[in-house]
């Protein structure tokens, strides 16, 4: 059972874009299902919603390049190669995001130590050893 939350899958839509039905016979599918976001924010991305945006823009980049041709006449002039380049230029933006969003949580912690573990039993840190006369 998939427990993503859908607001995580909504943000993912939102920021690939991917919010408007439009595919399909009906045009009522998304290009992404609800699963394969799940599958690429809990797999891959690690939950981390910048990153999965990041990879299905990447995705989308590969599939218009294996799709796309380079299409030329008199009034029409397409070619899928400069897509890839904008959708992977986009995937690897998102990507560097969610690497500095990871970069500064890891910087924000402190730890407690307690140093009476482990330590010299016979003394408190930073203080003399006692001496009998």
């Amino acid at each position: 059972m998939d427990d993503t939350n859908p607001d995580d899958i909504l943000a993912v839509r939102d920021l690939v874009p991917d919010d408007e039905p439009v595919f399909g016979d009906n045009e009522d599918e998304y290009l992404f299902t609800d699963a394969q976001i799940s599958r690429i924010l809990n797999g891959v991305a690690k939950g981390n919603i910048l990153r999965a945006v990041g990879l299905l823009c990447i995705s989308v980049g590969n599939s218009e390049a294996l799709i796309g041709k380079v299409i030329k006449t008199q009034d029409l002039s397409t070619d899928a190669s400069k897509l890839q380049d904008t959708w992977g230029k986009r995937g690897e933006y998102y990507i560097g995001l969610a690497d500095k969003e990871d970069e500064a949580a890891a910087g924000s912690y402190f730890g407690i130590v307690d140093f009476r573990e482990g330590w010299e039993k016979d003394r408190p840190e930073l203080t003399e050893y006692e001496f009998l006369w």
